[in-house]
């Protein structure tokens, strides 16, 4: 909705009758000198009564059809004292419920093709600039409407600003919904459904339009603009700055996305351009996921350069894992390169120092043509197990070689015989009591 600037005016709820300015039909003694015009002093006070002094008098009581107030200033002081019913729907008068109010303003919608508003405060702001140095420096500050609530000691719940809108509902009388005032009477099975997919409804809408200059910053390097500013001054901290509710025995979901950016405009430009969340707090912790989340607590859909990047310096780990959960980490989809890349600069490229009982440390169940391929820059061994707690280095199946210069040199077991291998050409072998065969000849006491 675009900005709206009025003058202060004031509109009431029509009533039926239709009033006018009267005026006795008295005529003039003086002119007539019928002494049957003489008007008597009852009827004077009577007429008196029916009357508004028009400079500095008082007025109780009165209703007020289509009336302009054209003065400079209003000022309203009052108790709440009215039994108000908003958009109709009031609860029983016996109700604990039952609502009052100070000041009250009702209407009915006519038109088809027109903005209609309830009520309407506009302000045009021209003095004041460059009176303020902070980004929430008060001196100078200009405001289109201001609601406040202060709470005594004694005082009950306090909400400073409530807005209530309500889709598919009338006017409820006492049958409003949980009796409460303004509730209204939900649509019935057959009404459910009929409004026009067209017809919006927005709790509440914010406008900013910035004609000025880039804001990304604060004063004196950037102006201050922003949608919403939630800031307190407190002895102690609060519960949350927003905070989601669902109404009592409510069964549907409240709602389907709890915050959501909307996509590029189709002008190119994006509602957001840097960052959609930015934490400066400092809080323990930044973000913090409880409840049941039946298939995600993170999902990412996006598409850009990393899906998680994570470049600030952490005390001890970048991420930690302390679940429960079958898979601590499972990598899949199909990929060009690596499914995981360790570059880094450490003593060690990757620990584990858990209990895995009958289990293993690594477990390769892939479908590849190495298992584990090294080809690094070794100054040691590329496996070593001389600081393993281990009676057995290596294990291979039966049938299973270990190979030399590629393929060309290989010891096997097949089951009855240890075997060695030289361009598949079995040239040396042991069995299983301890007799050897080889191919060539033995040399004694020779230099191997």
């Amino acid at each position: 909705m675009r900005r709206i600037i009025a003058a202060f005016t004031l509109l009431l709820f029509p009533v039926a009758t239709a009033l006018a300015q009267s005026t006795p039909m008295w005529k003039s003694y003086a002119v007539t000198g019928n002494p049957s015009d003489i008007v008597p002093s009852p009827a004077v006070a009577s007429w008196f009564g029916k009357k508004v002094d028009a400079a500095g008098g008082a007025s109780d009581k009165q209703t007020l059809t289509n009336a302009t107030l054209g003065a400079v200033t209003v000022n309203l002081f009052a108790s709440p004292a009215l039994v108000t019913c908003p958009v109709g729907s009031c609860p029983p008068a016996t109700s604990a419920q039952l609502a009052y109010s100070a000041v009250q303003q009702y209407g009915v919608t006519s038109m088809d093709r027109n903005w209609e508003l309830g009520a309407v405060f506009g302000l045009i702001d021209t003095t004041g600039g460059g009176t303020g140095e902070a980004n929430d420096h008060t001196d100078g500050a200009k405001m289109g409407a201001y609601v406040g609530l202060m709470q005594t000691p004694t005082g009950g719940p306090g909400w400073a600003f409530n807005s209530n809108i309500v889709r598919c509902a009338m006017p409820g009388s006492v049958n409003s919904i949980g009796s409460y005032a303004g509730a209204g009477t939900a649509c019935t099975k057959a009404q459910q459904g009929t409004m026009s997919k067209y017809t919006s409804t927005i709790g509440y809408e914010l406008d900013v339009s910035n004609f000025d200059q880039d804001s990304n910053g604060l004063p004196p390097t950037s102006p201050f603009v922003v949608g919403q500013y939630i800031t307190t001054t407190s002895f102690f901290s609060s519960y949350a700055g927003v905070f989601f509710g669902i109404g009592s025995g409510q069964s549907a979901d409240a709602w389907h996305n709890g915050i959501m950016f909307s996509s590029p405009g189709s002008g190119g430009g994006r509602t957001v351009s840097d960052n959609t969340i930015s934490d400066l707090s400092n809080s323990d912790i930044g973000y913090h996921a409880q409840g049941l989340h039946a298939t995600a607590t993170l999902y990412d859909q996006t598409t850009g350069k990393y899906g998680l990047w994570i470049v600030g310096n952490k005390a001890i780990e970048d991420i930690d894992l302390t679940t429960t959960t079958p898979v601590g980490l499972a990598v899949n989809g199909s990929r060009s390169s690596s499914a995981i890349h360790v570059n880094v600069t450490a003593p060690i490229g990757i620990s584990d120092t858990g209990n895995h009982g009958t289990g293993s440390s690594y477990d390769d169940g892939s479908s590849s043509q190495n298992g584990m391929n090294l080809h690094g820059a070794y100054t040691g061994a590329a496996v070593n197990t001389q600081n393993a707690n281990a009676t057995t280095a290596v294990v291979a199946a039966q049938g299973q070689q270990v190979c030399w210069s590629g393929y060309n040199s290989c010891v096997k077991y097949d089951g009855t015989t240890l075997v060695y291998v030289r361009n598949g050409v079995r040239v040396a072998s042991i069995d299983n009591n301890g007799n050897m065969t080889i191919k060539g000849t033995l040399t004694q006491n020779g230099s191997p």
